[in-house]
């Protein structure tokens, strides 16, 4: 009887998709760390962009390919908020995808015009609840700009 052994991982290939566009800090970061990693590993890791749709577009592709640990997804908080932005997506980003690790953090940052008068972010709350619907902000958002009311 022939005995079976495991395959070792990996033994071909890594293809890692980052869905959105080269220079970003979502291309940028991961770049560095595969680069180093791939000859740790022993392996090529080929990193693809495939942007669109906040990231949707790239999601997408991993979710439908082989899930043999060889096709991974790096992406950016924009993942979880997907399904509010984009109902019928064509997968569940709690069901179908499987976090390994953080690859790093990006902070987010709320500016103002000095010429508002705000001087905290209560101020500015309490100046959008008392004129509702007057105002506006926009927002980024992982590749997708909201827009909401307050000014």
């Amino acid at each position: 009887m022939a005995s079976a052994s495991a395959q070792t991982w990996p033994s071909k290939i890594i293809k890692m998709i980052v869905p959105f566009g080269a220079g970003s800090t979502t291309d940028i970061v991961p770049r560095l760390i595969f680069d180093q990693l791939g000859p740790q590993l022993g392996q090529t890791i080929v990193v693809e962009n495939r942007a669109g749709a906040g990231g949707t577009i790239g999601a997408t592709a991993v979710a439908r390919s082989e899930p043999d640990g060889y096709t991974l997804l790096v992406n950016s908080n924009a993942h979880t908020v997907a399904p509010a932005f984009y109902p019928g997506l064509a997968y569940d980003p709690a069901r179908d995808f499987v976090a390994v690790v953080p690859l790093g953090t990006s902070p987010g940052v709320l500016v103002v015009s000095p010429a508002r008068g705000f001087k905290s972010i209560a101020d500015l709350v309490a100046a959008a609840k008392a004129k509702p619907g007057e105002g506006q902000v926009t927002a980024k958002q992982g590749g997708k700009v909201s827009m909401a009311g307050v000014r």
